[in-house]
């Protein structure tokens, strides 16, 4: 059964939401429609709202976003978009990028301090910002779309120029939790774990098994993992496993009890309380309310 919820979400991914038309790790475009269904994607996305009124959900959040809104919505985020008038289209501007490419693999301190915390924190999976204050934003988008669609030479270096500028002013304006100085040093040794969490988060990972892969004690692990993340390692793995329950609960028609099997959870009942607790809604709830918005449209 877990085979099968996975195809099923590779299928989202792979053949309707791929950045296929592109040979760079990043696109840009105007997108017109009444509607996107549910889906979700590797690469983060940059949404700017150009024409009418429009009802964007990002995992069980919902918003009602208007023109010169801004959105940022992180890697493996469930998202979909619906126009507020049916019938009539919306526009809005999209900007994908692959992660790599703000952050590649080298292990330069800007990276680890100002754009990991993005990749890997609960609290940044998505940021929204009205159009108040968005017209250095505004600018930075529009000229990423020029440079994109003109393919200028060097343009590459551009867009991705202009990527990291809206980074900067994201954490200038505080849209960004940064860590404490203290432990981005070790921030660096323990990155390759957060990644390895992300890809086995259905294995059983003991919080002994992930302190050894760092080559620390258990208890100075603890430590260091909640300053870095901001959440115990138990409470870490279970947010990762709950975002990937998430998907599978809006993207397949496996049972809850399947769902909460294929993402590392043994008892249902705990998988259950802790995904409420986390979202607000039970399991069947967040379903029945996803798929009832697209079916009403």
């Amino acid at each position: 059964m877990m085979e099968r919820a996975k195809k099923s979400l590779l299928v989202q991914h792979e053949e309707r939401f791929y950045i296929a038309h592109s040979k760079w790790p990043f696109t840009a475009y105007v997108y017109e429609n009444t509607i996107s269904l549910p889906h979700w994607h590797t690469y983060i996305e940059l949404l700017y709202l150009l024409d009418g009124e429009t009802e964007i959900q990002i995992g069980a959040k919902q918003y009602f976003g208007r023109p010169g809104d801004f959105y940022i919505i992180n890697s493996n985020e469930v998202h979909h978009t619906l126009s507020c008038e049916p019938g009539k289209n919306f526009r809005h501007l999209v900007i994908q990028f692959d992660p790599g490419l703000i952050y590649p693999g080298a292990s330069s301190m800007y990276e680890v301090k100002y754009i990991l915390p993005f990749l890997t924190s609960s609290t940044n999976s998505y940021i929204c910002i009205d159009g108040d204050s968005l017209k250095e934003i505004k600018d930075i988008l529009n000229h990423i779309l020029e440079e994109y669609e003109g393919r200028k030479p060097g343009y590459e270096l551009e867009i991705k120029g202009c990527i990291l500028r809206i980074f900067a002013w994201l954490v200038r304006n505080s849209y960004v939790d940064l860590l404490d100085e203290k432990p981005i040093e070790h921030l660096i040794e323990m990155k390759e774990l957060l990644y390895y969490i992300e890809k086995h988060y259905q294995d059983s990972i003991s919080l002994e098994m992930a302190a050894g892969m760092v080559s620390m004690s258990p208890s100075h692990f603890c430590r260091l993992f909640r300053k870095i993340t901001g959440k115990t390692y138990v409470s870490y793995l279970n947010f990762i496993r709950l975002r990937e329950a998430e998907k599978q609960l809006i993207l397949t028609d496996d049972t809850v009890a399947e769902i909460a099997a294929n993402v590392g959870f043994a008892n249902v009942t705990y998988f259950n309380r802790i995904f409420k607790r986390e979202y607000g809604l039970t399991p069947i709830a967040l379903r029945k309310q996803n798929r009832s918005m697209i079916e009403e449209y």
